[in-house]
């Protein structure tokens, strides 16, 4: 999919979930917008189905597995997948995200998973995750991810969350890369360095950050990916 005005898959309500967006080649999107991602979701609207266990009937939609694309979000594009307005239960894992931010939820979305991908962003325009609030026990899980920012603008800000505790996000085993190594993740409105998360806000486990790899150990780790689908 390329060469579009705005996104190239658009949710534009969770109704019953339960899609599936796998091994695809998405670039030159949002050619006459922005604000969105290449692929863009909203959930403004509850629907009652009988999708639950067993036929139950519930206003929870079947998870949506996004696995296994290549993403470049370039042109007016932000986020590989803009999670907005609520979009809740997604499941979001091995991709690769180029020129892209990482895992976004806002407006109450929750009970979503990003894992297992690779995120290569720049400090001039990019984040590996922002999380809006939402209610406790009803959190998302950020777990080993691969985050890469290129360039020096001398902030080494990761990315925020606005609740930093492990009763609203699950977040453990993901490596950071930035100019000097120091990633540091807005918790809760202070921007402090990821390996000391996990001992004063208990999230951030064995997480870790270190210096820009070569060009020639990204174009690995992505071919790496690629090649493993």
């Amino acid at each position: 999919m390329f060469n579009m005005p705005r996104a190239a898959i658009n949710f534009n309500d969770g109704f019953g979930g339960g899609n599936l967006v796998e091994e695809n080649l998405i670039f030159n999107t949002c050619r006459e917008s922005g604000d969105h991602g290449p692929i863009n979701s909203w959930d403004r609207q509850a629907f009652l189905t009988d999708l639950g266990p067993g036929g139950t009937v519930t206003f929870d939609p079947q998870p949506t597995r996004i696995e296994r694309n290549l993403i470049f979000a370039n042109y007016g594009a932000a986020q590989g997948v803009d999670n907005d307005d609520g979009s809740s239960f997604y499941d979001i894992r091995d991709n690769v995200f180029f020129d892209a931010d990482g895992f976004k939820m806002d407006y109450g979305g929750h009970g979503s998973t990003f894992s297992a991908n690779l995120v290569i962003t720049k400090t001039s325009r990019g984040a590996c995750l922002g999380l809006g609030p939402f209610l406790r026990g009803l959190g998302d899980e950020y777990y080993n991810n691969t985050c890469v920012l290129l360039g020096d603008s001398g902030d080494e800000s990761v990315g925020s969350v606005s609740q930093c505790d492990p009763d609203y996000n699950t977040m453990y085993d993901n490596r950071y890369y930035t100019a000097n190594g120091t990633a540091l993740l807005g918790c809760g409105g202070r921007k402090l360095q990821v390996e000391s998360l996990y001992e004063s806000h208990g999230v951030e486990e064995r997480s870790t950050g270190a210096p820009l790899p070569s060009d020639d150990v990204l174009l690995g780790w992505a071919r790496a990916r690629l090649e493993s689908w």
